[in-house]
């Protein structure tokens, strides 16, 4: 009988690859094993993805290569996060290696690198002068120890020189380590040792190794010496030790009582009771828990982890943002200490290998982070908690266009465990999921210890007196005054803005044009601290000049605003307040988020002007005023989904107010004070909101009452793009019947121009998620001779539509 493993390759590459596993290999290969094998003229990592056996190897075309070696002791992936890829891998339409390149943390997976290095006759050739100067200067940078690189501006010369054997391919391979490893000394057992000198340092480890190893930092300690590689080495040589690589062992945290005592309120006793009952029956349940902001969630949450963590049972918790890990992260330390880890991708690589080591070796039982939490490898799930679940930062967006709500979904269901999605705003398709009965919905409509949901003002901005220039103030007066009583009281407030930059555009006078990128079909956003045009697209920076591209004029006038513009506003209004900004212009700088939020909380500032990242699940006690500038500014957006986005953004920014013990208060400024999107979102009115807009999409036979598929083609050759997304068409149309979907488009994308590229669309609507699925695939492998030039994407349950 022959054994061969079937291997997932962590390459862009589709099909499933077959090896033989060698004699030696036989009885110790398992699925799940992290494995060498050739690939092309590489080596590189793969994952045992299954096991076959056959009388003979006659069923695989061709010579089977070999696995070259396993790489771990034991399998780093376990069968239920690989039954979890190979769901990804169908549902998404991508390879299952990309699946898994984006489910491990970096550095698990490695490929081989070629480099070259200077032979016996190089370097008789050096020595001599029969050189021309460029082969001389890469054969002495190929005698250094790790050889040179072939790259475009080498490639011939080092052809020649390896033609001549003046040089030699070597290959290298580099695996990091998928745990934590610590160097540890052992002493050797020796019944004569031989003769060590009375109280030298030598003799004092030798004496403490009788006892047990001790890792180089302990013996530092024990020494006062750091390093003490002098008196390791001196033993070595006598034979006395050994230094070899040892797996730290991490001892998973104790799980009690909670010792903080937090009095739940009726309403989170009785949204707990089905939850618990589902844990304690380990069967698979999903609950939809609808709470108004501040009503206590997260102490939901926190309860119903501490039930299976008794059971001795795992969790995973998904967040939509980083700012809001590091947030609920103290949150769960202060429950759980060291038996929570992090995930996300601000870490480095190595505290995610670290992290993620600790999870499948179940020294910790708790995973918290964004979307790619869901691939965490904890073991014996119990429960899955997705807060904010409407937020679409679950769906990736490029690259594995994957739904980490969704698969979170999916993942509770396969491993009959209880998942949570939590939401002031849950999405369409979470409340038709409820009202259809397939999800438990669980009511939270009070805030904790009876705070009131704040009051709430409109200001509209159509008419509003104008400033002395005859211009829409930019902070309205009724807003102005409600800051200034706001500082005066010691309490904080934060401006919200759904922007960023200085001004949003630049728009001519003469003509109406606006100043706009050059290689994408977006304006530029104006950077007064530099005094640049910034296009956030690309990238790409001009210099300021009111000077119109179209008609000449120097009549270029600012048009809108940004957060840099309105904390300008707010500076010249409190000339002694405490201002921070936050916007991803801010926080770009590793760290920056989590200071100022901390700051902030801190009450070292007394306004927070930021964009979308203050409205996420922040807790500001001292926060009593939210300002929205502008509340209607993303109606306008080219998507279905806007009226939704607005109302979910709006009812979350306000709720960030009056959550101490203090009254909040939300003052909206807006153009469009009638629409039924803000006026739900002011009368705190989520119901009625569900009602009118689900009328709308039910109508339009958009989302929730189909699934949706965007097919995106985008390409520098405008004439191909044309040709493609002709052919892309009408092969839809023809298979649309088959599999009940209509078609909508190929059309220009809402942005026409990204990076150059000219890019067009195609919208897939199904009555069911399999039908859509289906669809895909088969234009997927019907659409032929696709130039290289054109690119075409494949986005299965699309949010973004730009």
């Amino acid at each position: 009988m022959v054994r061969v493993a079937e291997v997932i390759v962590t390459l862009p590459v589709e099909g499933r690859f077959h090896y033989s596993i060698p004699n030696h290999l036989d009885d110790k290969i398992q699925i799940g094993h992290r494995v060498l094998i050739p690939f092309g003229r590489r080596r590189v990592t793969g994952f045992v993805r299954d096991l076959h056996e056959r009388e003979t190897l006659e069923a695989y075309k061709g010579k089977l290569k070999s696995i070259t070696e396993i790489l771990d002791p034991d399998p780093i992936l376990r069968s239920d996060l690989i039954d979890l890829v190979r769901f990804a891998s169908d549902y998404y339409l991508e390879p299952e290696g990309e699946i898994l390149r984006i489910a491990l943390p970096p550095g698990v997976t490695a490929a081989s690198s070629r480099r070259y290095r200077i032979t016996q006759s190089g370097t008789a050739a050096v020595a001599s002068d029969d050189l021309v100067e460029e082969h001389r200067e890469l054969l002495e940078r190929a005698s250094k120890p790790r050889g040179i690189r072939k790259d475009k501006q080498n490639a011939k010369f080092i052809r020649h020189l390896e033609k001549l054997l003046l040089i030699e391919a070597i290959e290298q391979f580099h695996v990091q380590e998928t745990e934590k490893q610590v160097e540890v000394i052992q002493r050797l057992e020796e019944t004569e040792p031989k003769k060590l000198r009375r109280g030298s340092k030598q003799e004092a480890l030798y004496v403490a190794l009788a006892q047990g190893p001790l890792s180089r930092p302990e013996i530092n300690q024990l020494l006062g010496v750091t390093p003490a590689r002098n008196t390791i080495r001196g033993l070595e040589k006598k034979g006395l030790i050994r230094t070899y690589k040892k797996q730290i062992d991490q001892k998973a945290a104790v799980i009690g009582e909670d010792t903080r005592q937090v009095q739940l309120t009726a309403e989170q006793r009785e949204v707990l009771t089905p939850i618990c009952s589902e844990i304690d029956a380990k069967a698979h349940a999903a609950f939809l828990l609808r709470g108004v902001t501040g009503s206590g969630k997260t102490e939901v949450y926190l309860r119903a982890i501490e039930r299976v963590r008794k059971q001795n049972r795992t969790a995973i918790v998904l967040v939509p943002e980083i700012a809001l890990t590091s947030q609920l992260e103290a949150r769960f330390r202060e429950r759980f200490a060291d038996d929570v880890v992090v995930l996300h991708s601000a870490m480095t690589d190595k505290q995610r290998r670290d992290g993620w080591a600790k999870l499948f070796r179940e020294k910790a039982g708790i995973a918290l982070g964004p979307r790619s939490a869901v691939w965490a490898p904890v073991n014996n799930l119990g429960l899955v908690i997705v807060d904010e679940e409407h937020d679409s930062s679950f769906k990736q967006h490029s690259d594995v266009r994957y739904n980490g709500r969704d698969l979170a979904l999916v993942r509770a269901h396969r491993a009959d465990a209880v998942v949570v999605l939590g939401s002031a705003t849950p999405s369409l398709e979470t409340r038709r999921l409820a009202k259809s009965d397939r999800i438990q919905e669980l009511r939270l409509a009070k805030r904790f210890a009876s705070q009131p949901l704040p009051s709430v003002t409109t200001v509209d901005l159509g008419r509003c007196a104008r400033d002395a220039k005859g211009e829409v103030p930019l902070i309205s007066r009724q807003l102005a005054d409600a800051l200034i009583q706001t500082v005066e009281r010691k309490e904080q407030a934060i401006l919200f803005l759904n922007r960023r930059g200085f001004n949003t555009v630049l728009v001519c006078d003469q003509c109406g044009a606006a100043k706009k990128c050059a290689s994408c079909d977006v304006s530029l956003t104006h950077h007064k601290h530099a005094n640049v045009l910034v296009c956030h697209y690309c990238n790409a920076t001009e210099q300021y000049s009111n000077k119109c591209n179209e008609c000449g004029a120097n009549a270029m006038q600012p048009y809108g605003a940004g957060t840099q513009r309105v904390a300008e506003e707010v500076a010249r209004l409190l000339p002694g307040g405490n201002i921070i900004r936050l916007d991803r212009d801010i926080t770009s700088k590793t760290g920056a988020l989590e200071k100022n939020l901390s700051a902030f909380r801190n009450h070292e500032a007394d306004i927070l002007i930021g964009t979308q990242m203050v409205a996420k699940g922040h807790d500001f006690p001292r926060v009593t005023l939210v300002g929205i500038i502008c509340a209607d500014s993303s109606l306008g957006f080219p998507d279905f989904r806007a009226a939704e986005k607005t109302f979910q953004l709006i009812t979350q920014v306000a709720g960030r107010a009056g959550r101490g013990d203090r009254p909040g208060h939300v003052i909206i400024q807006t153009f469009q004070p009638n629409h039924f999107a803000l006026k739900c979102a002011i009368d705190h009115d989520d119901d009625k909101f569900y009602e009118i807009e689900a009328s709308s999409r039910e109508k339009t036979n958009y989302p929730p009452f189909s699934r949706l598929g965007v097919i995106r083609v985008e390409s520098l050759d405008e004439k191909k793009i044309e040709e493609t997304s002709r052919r892309l068409g009408q092969l839809a149309r023809s298979l649309s019947q088959q599999f009940s979907t209509s078609i909508r488009g190929p059309v220009a994308a809402p942005i026409e121009k990204i990076k150059g590229k000219h890019r067009k669309l195609m919208l897939i609507l199904a009555p069911k998620p399999a039908l859509l699925v289906a669809n895909m695939r088969s234009l997927q492998k019907s659409l032929k001779n696709v130039p290289s030039s054109v690119d075409v994407i494949y986005d299965v349950d699309a949010h973004d539509l730009l």
